[in-house]
């Protein structure tokens, strides 16, 4: 089923690859494969019946023979033997419904397994010491030789010694690869540095709780799912109980408005799976409201110009840069658009910080920057 399922999911992909016949295929041998499997069951529980039914069979009848030994003998009469007969009758009905009820709980008891080997990996909530609240709002985060790497593969971030701060949009720039996500999703400890410290006001980060922080951080991801609910209830998720007003506002500065009109039912328009009713670029700013209806300490967007017309990235530039006035925004981004907007870049390259400046500064100083953006501005003409 898992199979067949992903197959549904990106049918789409196969379509485009024109794979029909292959994924056809695939899924006839994983079904082969599920009928064995089943097969193989049905004929182990067949065989254990042809092995336990007649040995009850002989238990019963080793049974009878001696309560009729000791009838014979006059120790026992026919009146005791039917009353045995009638208590093992009552006793074993109950017997075999435990052992159906045993039998049966081995599907969900496995299902449970699964799910606790995934539980008791997950990190705890705690936070190590200190207290567990920022009482101001957040105003730096500073990255104190930072590195982090996956276990049996090289060090993704290395040594990063980067600041920010509120009053300014910053920018991350770099090819793909560089590190760019991996480092905006340590802030919100998505991931935990290998070595060095992250810190918040001057707090370490481990100090403070995850739930905590993460209100007081909004992301807007590279690739944003929408639940099947109203678009209303989308914008509304990280904060539920805003008023119509505020998530039309959040919505108006995301430049999702106007479409959001549009639709059947407006603000109470239900999406479908995953948002499927919207286009790349409505998804993008619908989610990026979401994101602004929080009122967030710490704004992320990882790429979100990708989906975005040049006229939604111009109104979504200026309502960041009005942001930036206030709190922390911090872009990832490869267009040069987007980054001359930025008040400093932050140039990333194979894990590493390798120069930051504002953009006319990175052009005139840095060439790798200069050739970097050159290569983004001919990928683009070629698409």
């Amino acid at each position: 089923m898992a199979s067949f399922e992903e197959r549904i999911n990106q049918v789409q992909l196969i379509k485009a690859f024109g794979h029909e016949s292959q994924e056809i295929a695939a899924i006839d041998a994983e079904s082969r494969s599920s009928f064995r499997a089943t097969l193989t069951m049905v004929v182990l529980i067949m065989a254990m019946l042809l092995l336990v039914i007649p040995l009850l069979g002989l238990l019963a009848g080793i049974g009878v023979y001696h309560l009729m030994t000791e009838v014979i003998a006059n120790r026992i009469t026919l009146g005791d033997v039917a009353l045995l007969v009638g208590y093992g009758i009552i006793l074993a009905r109950p017997m075999i419904a435990l052992g159906w009820i045993w039998t049966w709980l081995q599907a969900p008891i496995a299902g449970m397994h699964r799910i606790h080997n995934v539980l008791d990996h997950l990190p705890y909530d705690s936070a190590v010491g200190g207290s567990d609240q920022v009482a101001q709002p957040i105003r730096e985060i500073h990255f104190n030789d930072v590195s982090f790497g996956y276990v049996a593969h090289a060090p993704v971030l290395k040594h990063i010694r980067l600041r920010f701060a509120a009053g300014e949009l910053a920018g991350i720039a770099g090819p793909s690869g560089a590190g760019k996500s991996t480092l905006v999703n340590c802030i919100p400890r998505f991931l935990e540095p290998s070595s060095g410290e992250i810190l918040i006001n001057g707090i370490n980060v481990h100090v403070l709780s995850t739930g905590v922080l993460r209100k007081r951080v909004a992301l807007v991801f590279q690739e944003e799912a929408l639940f099947s609910v109203t678009i209303a209830d989308n914008i509304c998720y990280g904060l539920p109980d805003a008023s119509a007003a505020a998530i039309r506002r959040a919505a108006e500065m995301a430049g999702a408005g106007e479409f959001i009109e549009r639709m059947p039912q407006g603000y109470l328009t239900m999406l479908g799976r995953r948002g499927t009713r919207l286009s790349a670029g409505q998804k993008q700013r619908v989610a990026i409201a979401r994101a602004l209806l929080c009122d967030p300490d710490v704004l992320i967007l990882d790429e979100p110009m990708g989906p975005l017309d040049p006229a939604s990235e111009h109104t979504l530039l200026r309502v960041l840069c009005e942001l930036a006035q206030t709190r922390i925004v911090i872009i990832v981004a490869h267009r040069a658009e987007t980054l001359a907007s930025c008040d400093r870049v932050h140039l990333m390259s194979e894990g590493r910080l390798y120069a930051s400046g504002t953009h006319a500064e990175l052009i005139k100083n840095c060439p790798i920057y200069k050739a970097y953006l050159a290569l983004n501005a001919a990928s683009t003409r070629i698409d």
